[in-house]
Parts: structure tokens; C-alpha cells; sequence
């Protein structure tokens, strides 16, 4: 059986679930909703002054105690009267109706609804009426009425499965058909509240979308009651309760759709429902429960549920559906109907297709088993409309001119008094003016990569097969010319409609269904192609032998899918085979075990791939979680955690009062609050991108929600992007995401800011452990002042060696090692602060009160706001701690913070504050001088090495940093070495740790004290928390689509406290911090450049791509040849196997084409090698290759895609070996695929058993061809492709592409990192202009 869509709800949580869930949306959407969620929730009392909900105890004990009744009313007559006040009036007026069955039918615009005269048969007894409650916006979302011995929720269920919400995906019917009647369901559809329910004389443009209404109420009271109604205002008629009848309204929704439940009988309705466009069941509850009413799936949830269901995916049912009530009507006579034809006649090939899905249908392909269906029947259209409307023109007219106006009767602009104007402000046009413009006149825009001469002579040599005599217009080559570009434009249109409803059904590939639909609702293409036998009784049918060997891949995955479920297996998953169809994959039971099912070893598809199947954030628990948080504090918070070193003595330049003292620590605490715990732990960790951190990841986390940036076409494909539906945004959150994708401006200053704070942070990395080394060796003048300043500086930068020089061991020894002595030194920190605290001045914890923060800056003034300079060293190293997220997880790090790092930091800042405030001339060292008795020493030599590992916080998060750049393809590739197989996100850059270690040398030899350093410290901190402050607040519309105004009433609380530190902090500019800016914005200008660049490559490599059929061309005879578009030539074989090694993995290499126009020579066996990274340790043998077919008449070419983790070693010695054993593996499943029988009788059987022996001999003589060829010899051809500037230029854009050039011609060849024989490898350059 189907596994149902729509699940019986357990209604058996009490009252106080929905209020926790209405508090729950209030912390999320704010005050002013949740009054107007309690105002709907609560129920209303009952004639007799209790609550109804509570009064009325006839709903079904087992499920419906917590359902909330709004009110109630009597049914006495045995029908109901609904609609607006004159719909009531006018159905009270008429002769009642008697049930479903003898309702009559007629044709509405899109739908067939009933002439009910608003009345309805009803059984008699009492309605309950319950809210819909929308838990998202927390407000109103319909109603649904039912007789008191309906079950609710059954009744809703079976409303919403058979004919719910026309907008959601599969709601069951949008019609009243057989199907609907036959459940006893009757659709009522209102278009923008008119005609049906609630028609009204006047509309009302400016109001009419403020609300959806209707009235239900007892055929014998409905006149008295709109008399009453009638003096009330409509939003306020709900509000008495009525005996015998209710007043439906909701607020904020247009488009009311009525749907009446009938009894069993179908002789009376027992329930009624109201909704309006913007109710979405998966998040509307009924009041008093909390499950919503329908069940949210995932698109590969859907699909698994289709495929269980048996959808039709060639789209026959949908045909028959469209055609019967409305628009269609039927199809014509059978003796009108023309085709099948055969496959010779085909008049477009794969490669015609291809060029006009680039054209019009961009990011779409076809996918097998559809792809030949889809192409079969797009041919079929063509060619039926060529008989039906072409042939006949050429007994007929003897010019081009009268043959178009008599085929194009309709060019003038359609007439539409509603819709004069396209959405361009131009007339609308016909596909008639079309027809006539590419018929008379050439292309004004050519179709890239269209063999217009070889679909020319496929066109001529149709028409002559139907045409009695060759000779008229279809010997004039002009003519047929014409005719191709009509073709052309005729199905570019399909596609793209086609495209379009692939689109809406969340699919990248266009089937059959898509086209039907596609010419199904366009009434000119219909027009046009409506002769099609094929379009009408599909093409299965016709050619039952023909597809016989396809082995109906859905048929098998159906049938094998119901075997799962009726076995009891707990998931499937559809998953991509080797040749790109679907077949089902099985996970059992046992964890980490899984069984495959039909065609062999499973493939992960590329949607899976995209959806993390095998890559992406990882989960941690447990020890492991324990250990990652051990980690993190010895990584992390060295920066940070040495900041009691030296903050009360930046921030003081003489000695302190008490109150000020007092104000200084309050602000320390509420910064460290405020900043630290809640606006990074609490919320910017969780604006990562699959786990990765920093300004970088939140502006790849907006790249996924908006489309702001251009992506590399090779990995664009992997890329989940998550956009919602401009439906699904308040209208707020959608201006902001209109603006940022529409604004050139905009995004270029989205990706400055992301650009810049990655700057800052590496310019900070360079600065960081200059001066944490640099004072920790300062801190030995206290125990010998005699010490150099030489020696300070060369023992520094000994020490910042030694530190670099570690980092190859990886994250996780550094971090253990590492994590020792900062525990210790806060637990340090934190005793020494309880001893004070305790010993000193405990009224110091009155600073937790943020008055005397507040005090202390109008008692200061501008002096007081200076002081920020030096308190704001407080949360130095909190970039890093969003930046090393990729290193450890969100839970390690607000784990240490939370439960360890934060509690001692602050009891430490209080206990010297207590310290401070009893010793005059304390606040100059706090530290050393606030220790207790006989832990100096200790202290000196705790503090030393705390100062020193503080840096480390800041590589590790420049190394996640620059992975993130190089990804989005703003930094030349460098060599990342993974340093740990469990986690994946520990990395080690060797290149960038060098430069690093320079940098920081130079910088320590260059300042040689930690005060001249001091004046450039802490201005890269603040700005990166500003900036970060305002990329999270848009990730938090686009992607958390929280309420605009607490975004905005967030981001100026925190922007407030960031801006005071930040303007304090740019007073150090001119005294060194210009250094750090400047550094930064040199980082940025390479940043921008290497982008800039790449995007020009991009679109040069997008001009000169082209498909292999395009690419060689088959003559008639069978010799093979270069298309003269580039080079012409007849093409040789050499003996062999050519291995090609492919960027994209999907188009043909560069090298092959190059290989090819040189050398006019193709290898016996062509092979495009494309490797994909992904961001695991190692990929399963099983999902780590996938080998296709390329498309190529008469070549024996396929393209293996080998995906593999940073641990797995691809490009070795016997890579040769590994690829003929894919190729080998994969012919042999090739043809046991083809193998298998679509149906089983006599006949076929026999037929079969031929075909079976054919195909065992053609499996046989590619495995000898392929066997031979590697014995012959096996060549690896890489590209190397260098890039020249095209003449004009102008010299901005040249001084850009030069830098560009000029850094790609100095990053390490692909060449040099591969470990394959020197004598088998060949190197092949190439020149591209940009």
C-alpha cells in the first residue's frame, strides 16, 4: 500500500503545550505577537458564561481533549446557507439542494465547481467551529466547522488529502472530479474573494486583500441573521455568538478556498473548512494543539513518496486531468491525430537539444530514462506540427513571404483589455509574430553551438517524405532555413516552460511531464502541437517493443520499494546509478552496513553529495565532545585569557578612584557579557556554513540565501543553495534580499566586508603573537630588570620560531599540549581573584549593576570614552573564537566558554578590581602585584607561557580563513594538509604558516616593545565585531527570516556597544594602527584581484565550451570529423587509451578539444578524468566512482568522476589500472542493465532472449576493445592553460588581470603535486584571451 502523506495527529498534549509553543514564538517574533496569539487561542464563552471548550465535552476523548471550540451553533433545518451577506440571502432565497450527487457541475475558468445557489444540505445538531492557528506569524490562519459528532482530525485529514491547499505541493485535487465526489469533498474556489464565496457587487482594490470572510449559517434563521449582521462592521461579526450560525473571518489573507466534508451517504455536509493563500498546513495547528496538520517532507522525501505511490512521471494522468474540466477540452478526433514516427525522422539530436536548453533553460538538462523519451517526444511535436500545418503550405504557395502569412494569421498584438502590456511595458505578442519574424528574416541573435546545416537537411528530407513531389518552397534552402528557426523558437519555448515546472518541483532535469504541462498551458503551443498522437496517448504505449529494453527503471524502483516497506526496512533512499537513473538504495538495520539493490554497487548522486551525504559539519558527543572542548581551551583562549595581564593598566594612566574603578569593572563585565557570551557564543556560532566560522563563512552562508555572488562553474553545481520562495519572506525580509541581489553596489559592498574581515583577521594573526610573545618575555624584567632590550626582542623571536615550526604536528597535539598550561593559568586567575575578592574589597561586586557603567562615562566624559581603547583588549581574541569554529564544533567552544573560560575571566577582573581598590599604585601591573603571598614566581612562570600559546588562537583561525577564500575561489590554491582523520576541520597551511612566521619576526625586530605595539593592537579586533555584527543581522532576515524589528532592535544594541569601541579605537590610527590597516587592505586588493581574475576566466572558458557531438560530427558513411567551427578535418584513431584530465566533470576538457583541433587524432578509448574533493578523511569505494557514457556517435568516450577525501591517494602509478577496472565494471553492469525484461509474456520473452544474446556479444567486444587498448598503450593528457589580455583593455582592468596572471603563473603546477609515470604524462599549453 502507499504510505500516506498525511499522518493521523496525536492530539493527547494538554493546554499548557500550546502556551509554552506560544511563548516559544514570542521569544522568537516578538511582543506585539504574542497578545494577538493569546487573543486567538483562548476560547469563547458559551451562552451559559463558561468556556465552550471546556462546556462542550462530546469531542473524541481518545485525541481531541486539548482542541479548543471558538463557538458553537444549531443546525435545525437540514441545510446551510454561506457566502457574503447577499450570497446568505440569495441561498436562503432559494429551493435547498439535496446532496453532493445531485449538485450540477459547470466549467469555471480554472476549475469545475458546482451551482449550489449557497446553500448546501447539513446534517442537523450542533456545529462546533475551531481556529486555525498559523504557529509562524502567530495570527489567524482560516476555520474549520464541523458537526459535533465529526472526528476532527480525521475529517480535516481526509479534506486536506483529497483536495487541500491548490498552493502547496501534493494537496490532492484542484478540481471536483470523480476522485473528490467520490470522498465526499467539495471544493469551493474563490478568486480573490469573488464569485463563490463572497462575491460582492463593488470591488474594492485598496481593501480587498486586508481579508477573507464568510458566514455559515441554518437555512431557516440565514435571513434574521444577515439582517442583524448587516449593521455590524465584517471584521467585528464574529465577535457575539449567534444560535444559529458563525461568522468566518480572517484577517491578513486573500484567495478563499471552501471545502464542504460530506457524510459517508454523501446526502448532507458534516463539516466545512476555510482557508485562504497564505495558510501553509505544514505550519498551521488547529487551536489547543501543537502538531501542525500536515506533515513537512523534504524533497527527497516527496519523492520517495511519489515513487511509493506510483506517480506519473510522464505526466499522462496530469494531461487527462487538464483536459477534461476546463481549458483542453479533448484532444482531436483519432483520425486527426498524426505519428508515431520513427526514429530516422527524428529531425533534432541530443546536441540540438543541449544548445537550446543553454539557451533558453539554463542549469537544466535531460536525465536518463527520460532523456530519450523527453527528446522522442519534443521530435514528435515537431514533426506532427511540419504535417499538419507545413506540408500542405507547399502545394499552395510559391513564396516565402505568402507561405508565412497564411501560416501566421494571428501576428497582430493579442487584444486583452486586462493584460494590454507585457511586464516590459511592450505589446504582448503572438507566438504568430514570432513564427512570422523567423521565417522571413535570419537570426538576429544566432543559437550558440546549433548545426543549423545538418538540422536543415534533417527538416528537407521529413517534408520530402511527406510531400508528393520534391520541388516548391521546400527545395528553396532560404525557406527551410526559416522553417529551422520557427522549429527552433517553438521548442526553446517548450524547454523553458518545461523548465520552469521542473523548477517548481525543486528538480534540475526537465521529464515528460514537464513538457506536457509546459504546451498544456500555453493555448499557442497547444494550438500548435495539439495533433501530436504522442502528446496525447504517450509514447510507452505506441512503442511497447521499442522500450522494452529501457527496463522501466520507476516500474522496478516501485515494486522494489513497496518489497522494503513490507519487509520493514527502516529508510530508503533514492540515489543516482551509474548511468544517472535512479535506483533505490537500502540501509539496514545494522549501523554502518548497507545492501544495494539493482544495478549493482550504489552511486551517491549529485544531490546527495550537495546535501552532505559525505562531507559537511560534523556532530560531536559525549567524550568526544568533552575532549574537542579540552582542545578548544588551549587553542581559543589564550588570547583572550591573557588579557588580565594588562587591562586595568592600559586603561588607567594614574591611579583610579573607587568609582571609577567601580565603572571600568562594570564595563569589563557587561562587555565580556554582552559581547563575548551573548552576541558570539550565543548567537554568531550559530551563523556558521556547515560548520565553518568567520566574516568569510557568514558571507558564504548570505551566497546560499541570495543570489549576490557568481560562482565557479565547475563546483557551482555542488553548491546547496537555500533560498526561500520570496512567498515564504515577510515582506520586509524580501525588500533587503531584493535590494542586496539587485543592487550592483550592494553586493559589491556585502563582499568588501567579507573580503576585509578576513583581511583584518590575518593582519591581526601577524600582529598577535608579535605582541603576546614579545610582552610575555618583557614580564622577565620583573624578576631581572637588568635584561636588554636586544635580548627581550632576540629570545622573542626564537620563541615565535619555535611556535611556527610546531604547527605541522596539527591542531589536535598543539591543542593538547597547549590546553594544560592555559587551564592552569586561569584556574590561576581564579583562585588569585577569590583570594582578593575575598581578603580585599567585596563591595566591588556591585559592578555587576550597569549604572556604574553608566556613571563612569558621564562622570568622564570624553576622557572616559578614550578609556575604551584599553578596556576593549577585555575580548581581544573573540574574531579567533568564530573563526576556529571549523576547527572544533559550536558545543566544544561555548562549552569551555560557558562552563570555564567566562566564570574565571570574570571572578578574575573583580578579585584584581578588589585588589586595586585597597593598594594605591596596584593598577600599573595588576597581575604580578594582586598574587598572593609565595605564588609569584608560579605566576611569573605560568603567565610567560599563557602569553606565549595566546597566539596560537589566531593562526589556527587564519588557516580555517584562508581555506574559506581559496573555496569561493579569492586566493590562488595552496597545499592544505588535514592534520587529523577524525576531525575534519583541523587543517595546517605550510605556505601561509611561513609567510605568517615572517611577517611576525619582521613585525617583533621592527617595534621591539609591546607599547609600540599596543598603539597598532586592538583596532582589527573591533572592526572585524562590527563588521561581523552587521553580516549576521542579514543572515538572521535572509537565512533565520526572524521579524525585522528585532533584527534591527538587536543589531543597534550591539552595533551601539561596537561603534563606542570602535571610534575610541581609531584613535590609535596615526600612532600604529595604520600599519595593521594597511596590511589588511593590501590583503584585501590581492583578495579582490584573484577573484576579479578568475571571473574573467570563467566567462572565456564559458564562451569556448561545447559538447562532444558538437565537437565531431559523423558523416552518412561513418568517418568521423572535426565540425569546421573548429578546424574541420577528418579525424584518425590512434590505438589506445587517453585519459584527459577534466576541471568541470561535466563538459568536455579543454585538453580534448585542443588535443583534437591539433592533432586531428582521437584515442581508441577517450577517457575524461575529473577528480572532486570533498571535505571528508575518506570516501567508501563504493560511492568514491562514477563512470557515464559521454554522448558521442560512433566514440568510444566516458567520463569517470572519482570523488575522494583528503586522506585518499587518486593520481598514482597505477591510476591506468583503476580506470580500466571502472571501465570494465561499468559495461558489464551496462549491459546487465539492458539485460532486464520491462514485462513478461510469450512473445517478448522470445524477443527478449534475442536482444539478450545481441547485447551479451556487444558487452563482450567492448571489454576485448577496451583490453586491447590498454595493452597498446595509455596516455594522461593535462591541461596547461595560460591567459593574454585582450587588446582594448582599458588600463584599470589591465592592471587587475596582470596581477591576476601574474600570481597564477607563480602557483605551484598541477602537474608537479601528481605522482603519475613522467613518460605516460604530457603536458599540453593552450592560450585563452580574457
Amino acid at each position: 500500500m502507499p504510505v500516506p502523506h498525511y499522518t493521523h495527529l496525536d492530539i493527547s498534549e494538554h493546554l499548557g503545550g500550546f502556551i509554552v509553543k506560544q511563548l516559544e514564538e514570542f521569544f522568537k517574533d516578538g511582543l506585539k505577537y504574542l497578545f494577538h496569539s493569546i487573543k486567538l487561542g483562548k476560547g469563547k464563552r458559551s451562552s451559559s458564561g463558561s468556556m465552550s471548550a471546556s462546556t462542550n465535552g462530546c469531542l473524541d476523548n481518545r485525541n481531541m481533549r486539548s482542541l479548543q471550540i471558538s463557538t458553537h451553533f444549531n443546525v435545525n433545518s437540514g441545510h446551510l446557507c454561506y457566502g457574503e451577506l447577499h450570497n446568505i440571502w440569495q441561498g436562503a432565497s432559494a429551493e435547498p439542494s439535496h446532496g453532493l450527487t445531485a449538485i450540477q457541475r459547470r466549467i469555471a475558468e480554472t476549475v469545475m465547481t458546482y451551482e449550489l445557489d449557497h446553500n448546501v444540505s447539513a446534517q442537523n445538531g450542533t456545529w462546533n467551529a475551531f481556529q486555525l492557528i498559523d504557529t509562524t506569524k502567530a495570527r489567524l490562519a482560516g476555520w474549520f466547522v464541523a458537526h459535533e459528532a465529526v472526528d476532527v482530525l480525521q475529517e480535516i485529514d481526509k479534506i486536506l488529502r483529497v483536495s487541500g491547499s491548490p498552493y502547496e505541493e501534493d494537496s490532492g485535487s484542484k478540481y471536483n472530479d470523480e476522485k473528490t465526489i467520490a470522498e465526499g469533498v467539495l471544493g469551493l474556489y474563490d478568486k480573490r474573494a469573488l464569485n463563490v464565496v463572497g462575491e460582492q457587487d463593488e470591488f474594492d482594490l485598496s481593501t480587498f486583500m486586508v481579508r477573507i470572510s464568510a458566514g455559515l449559517v441554518d437555512y431557516a434563521e440565514a435571513k434574521a441573521e444577515v439582517i442583524l449582521w448587516k449593521d455590524i462592521p465584517e471584521d467585528r461579526r464574529g465577535e457575539e455568538q449567534r444560535p444559529y450560525g458563525v461568522w468566518l473571518d480572517v484577517p491578513h489573507n486573500e484567495y478563499s478556498f471552501g471545502r464542504f466534508g460530506f457524510d459517508d451517504e454523501q446526502s448532507a455536509a458534516r463539516s466545512f473548512l476555510l482557508f485562504g493563500i497564505d495558510t501553509v498546513f505544514t505550519q498551521t495547528v488547529i487551536a489547543g494543539m501543537q502538531q501542525p496538520l500536515r506533515k513537512s517532507e523534504t524533497h527527497e522525501e516527496r519523492f520517495q513518496r511519489r515513487l511509493l505511490e506510483g506517480f506519473d512521471f510522464r505526466g499522462m494522468e496530469t494531461l487527462k486531468m487538464m483536459a477534461v474540466p476546463s481549458w483542453l477540452g479533448s484532444s482531436p478526433a483519432d483520425g486527426d491525430l498524426l505519428g508515431p514516427h520513427t526514429d530516422n525522422e527524428r529531425l533534432f539530436q541530443e546536441a540540438d537539444f543541449v544548445a537550446l536548453l543553454q539557451r533558453n533553460a539554463k542549469n537544466l538538462d535531460f536525465v536518463d530514462p527520460w532523456r530519450d523519451r523527453v527528446q522522442f517526444l519534443l521530435n514528435e511535436l515537431l514533426m506532427s506540427y511540419l504535417r499538419r500545418y507545413i506540408v500542405p503550405l507547399d502545394r499552395s504557395f510559391d513564396t516565402i513571404l505568402a507561405a508565412a502569412e497564411a501560416l501566421t494569421p494571428q501576428r497582430a498584438p493579442q487584444q486583452d483589455e486586462d493584460w494590454p502590456m507585457d511586464f516590459l511595458g511592450n505589446e504582448r505578442r503572438t507566438v504568430d509574430f514570432f513564427l512570422f519574424q523567423y521565417l522571413t528574416q535570419p537570426h538576429a541573435d544566432p543559437i550558440a553551438n546549433w548545426d543549423a546545416a545538418a538540422v536543415a537537411a534533417r527538416v528537407r528530407a521529413f517534408l520530402y517524405s511527406q510531400s508528393e513531389e520534391q520541388r516548391g518552397l521546400f527545395s528553396d534552402d532560404e525557406y527551410i532555413a526559416g522553417l529551422c528557426r520557427c522549429l527552433a523558437f517553438l521548442i526553446g519555448e517548450v524547454l523553458e516552460l518545461a523548465s520552469n515546472e521542473a523548477k517548481d518541483s525543486y528538480r534540475s532535469n526537465i521529464m515528460p511531464v514537464d513538457v506536457r504541462i509546459a504546451v498544456g498551458n500555453e493555448a499557442q503551443l497547444l494550438s500548435a502541437f495539439k495533433y501530436s498522437r504522442v502528446y496525447w496517448d504517450g509514447s510507452e504505449e505506441l512503442h511497447e517493443k521499442k522500450f522494452a529494453h529501457y527496463s522501466d527503471l520507476f516500474t522496478l524502483c516501485s515494486a522494489r520499494l513497496r518489497e522494503c516497506c513490507a519487509s520493514g526496512m527502516d529508510d530508503i533512499h533514492p540515489v543516482k546509478s551509474n548511468n544517472t537513473a535512479y535506483l533505490p538504495r537500502r540501509i539496514s538495520r545494522s549501523p554502518g552496513k548497507e545492501e544495494t539493490d539493482i544495478g549493482g554497487p550504489h552511486k551517491l548522486g549529485e544531490e546527495d553529495i550537495r546535501n552532505g551525504a559525505l562531507e559537511g559539519r560534523q556532530h560531536y558527543t559525549g567524550w568526544l565532545l568533552a575532549w574537542l572542548a579540552y582542545q578548544s581551551t588551549g587553542v581559543i583562549y589564550g588570547d583572550i585569557g591573557t588579557s588580565p595581564l594588562y587591562v586595568y593598566s592600559s586603561t588607567f594612566s594614574s591611579e583610579p578612584s573607587y568609582d571609577d574603578l567601580l565603572g571600568v569593572l562594570s564595563i569589563i563585565i557587561w562587555t565580556l557579557t554582552l559581547i563575548v557570551s551573548v552576541q558570539y557564543v550565543t548567537i554568531v556560532l550559530y551563523a556558521d556554513d556547515d560548520g565553518q566560522g568567520g566574516t568569510f563563512a557568514l558571507y558564504s552562508l548570505l551566497a546560499r540565501y541570495a543570489n549576490i555572488t557568481k560562482r565557479d562553474p565547475k563546483a557551482a553545481s555542488m553548491v546547496k543553495m537555500e533560498r526561500y520562495l520570496s512567498s515564504d519572506l515577510k515582506p520586509s525580509i524580501q525588500l533587503v534580499r531584493s535590494i542586496l541581489e539587485r543592487s550592483v553596489a550592494a553586493r559589491s559592498l556585502l563582499k568588501l566586508l567579507g573580503i576585509l574581515g578576513v583581511s583584518l583577521v590575518i593582519a591581526d594573526g601577524i600582529l598577535t603573537p608579535a605582541q603576546s610573545v614579545l610582552g610575555a618575555i618583557q614580564g622577565l624584567t620583573v624578576a631581572d630588570p637588568n635584561l636588554s632590550n636586544g635580548t627581550i626582542v632576540g629570545v622573542s623571536c626564537a620563541i615565535l620560531i619555535l611556535l611556527y615550526l610546531v604547527q605541522p604536528l596539527g591542531t589536535t597535539k598543539i591543542a593538547s599540549t597547549f590546553a594544560p598550561i592555559v587551564i592552569i593559568w586561569l584556574t590561576f586567575n581564579l583562585a588569585f581573584g577569590i583570594y582578593n575578592l575575598t581578603l580585599y574589597d567585596h563591595s566591588v561586586l556591585r559592578a555587576f549593576s550597569p549604572y556604574f557603567a553608566g556613571q563612569y562615562f558621564v562622570r568622564n566624559g570624553t576622557e572616559g570614552w578614550k578609556s575604551l581603547g584599553g578596556i576593549l583588549l577585555v575580548f581581544t581574541g573573540v574574531e579567533a573564537l568564530f573563526a576556529d569554529l571549523g576547527a572544533f564544533s559550536r558545543k566544544a567552544i561555548q562549552m569551555s566558554w560557558l562552563l570555564f573560560t567566562f566564570p574565571c575571566l570574570l571572578i578574575t577582573y573583580i578579585g584584581q578590581a578588589a585588589y586595586i581598590s585597597s593598594n594605591k599604585g596596584a593598577y600599573s601591573n595588576p597581575f604580578f602585584n594582586s598574587v598572593p603571598p609565595g605564588m609569584f614566581y608560579p605566576g611569573l612562570v605560568i603567565s610567560i607561557l599563557a602569553a606565549v600559546v595566546a597566539s596560537q588562537a589566531i593562526i589556527t583561525g587564519t588557516f580555517q580563513l584562508l581555506s574559506q577564500v581559496m573555496k569561493l575561489s579569492y586566493f590562488p590554491q595552496l597545499t592544505i594538509v588535514h592534520t587529523s582523520q577524525r576531525f575534519v576541520g583541523q587543517i595546517y597551511i605550510p605556505l601561509a604558516n611561513w609567510f605568517l612566521m615572517i611577517g611576525t619576526i619582521v613585525v617583533t625586530a621592527a617595534f621591539t616593545n609591546t607599547t609600540s605595539l599596543g598603539h597598532a593592537y586592538g583596532v582589527c579586533v573591533i572592526l572585524v565585531t562590527f563588521i561581523t555584527t552587521l553580516m549576521v543581522s542579514i543572515v538572521a532576515l535572509l537565512a533565520w527570516r526572524i521579524n525585522a524589528l528585532i533584527v534591527l532592535a538587536a543589531f543597534l544594541v550591539f552595533a551601539c556597544l561596537d561603534g563606542l569601541y570602535l571610534t575610541s579605537a581609531m584613535i590609535k590610527v596615526p600612532t600604529g594602527a595604520w600599519a595593521t590597516l594597511a596590511l589588511a587592505f593590501a590583503l584585501s586588493s590581492i583578495f579582490a584581484s584573484w577573484r576579479f581574475g578568475k571571473e574573467q576566466q570563467w566567462k572565456a572558458e564559458g564562451d569556448t565550451k561545447v559538447q562532444v557531438d558538437q565537437l565531431i560530427l559523423t558523416r552518412d558513411d561513418g568517418v568521423k570529423h572535426i565540425n569546421p567551427a573548429y578546424g574541420g578535418g577528418q579525424l584518425a584513431m590512434i590505438r589506445g587509451i587517453g585519459i584527459f584530465f577534466d576541471k568541470s566533470g561535466w563538459t568536455t576538457p579543454a585538453v580534448f578539444r585542443q588535443f583534437i583541433a591539433k592533432f586531428e587524432a582521437q584515442p581508441e578509448v577517450t577517457v575524461f578524468f575529473h577528480m572532486r574533493s570533498l571535505n571528508a578523511a575518506t570516501i567508501p569505494p563504493e560511492d568514491r566512482y562514477t563512470v557515464s557514457r559521454v554522448s558521442s556517435k560512433g566514440s568510444f568516450a566516458f567520463r569517470l568522476v572519482v570523488r575522494h577525501g583528503y586522506s585518499d591517494h587518486v593520481t598514482t602509478a597505477d591510476l591506468a589500472r583503476l580506470v580500466l577496472e571502472q571501465l570494465n565494471q561499468f559495461i558489464i553492469r551496462e549491459g546487465a542493465q539492458k539485460n532486464k525484461p520491462a514485462a513478461s509474456n510469450d512473445k517478448q520473452d522470445s524477443e527478449t532472449s534475442s536482444s539478450s544474446e545481441t547485447d551479451d556479444e556487444r558487452v563482450a567486444a567492448q571489454l576485448e576493445l577496451v583490453r586491447k587498448a590498454y595493452g597498446s598503450q595509455v596516455i594522461y593528457l593535462v591541461g596547461k592553460q595560460s591567459f593574454r589580455i585582450r587588446g582594448a583593455t582599458n588600463i584599470f582592468r589591465r592592471i587587475l588581470l596582470s596581477a591576476f596572471i601574474w600570481m597564477r603563473n607563480n602557483t605551484r603546477s598541477r602537474v608537479a603535486a601528481m605522482k603519475l609515470p613522467t613518460d605516460r604524462l604530457v603536458e599540453m599549453g593552450f592560450i585563452t584571451e580574457v
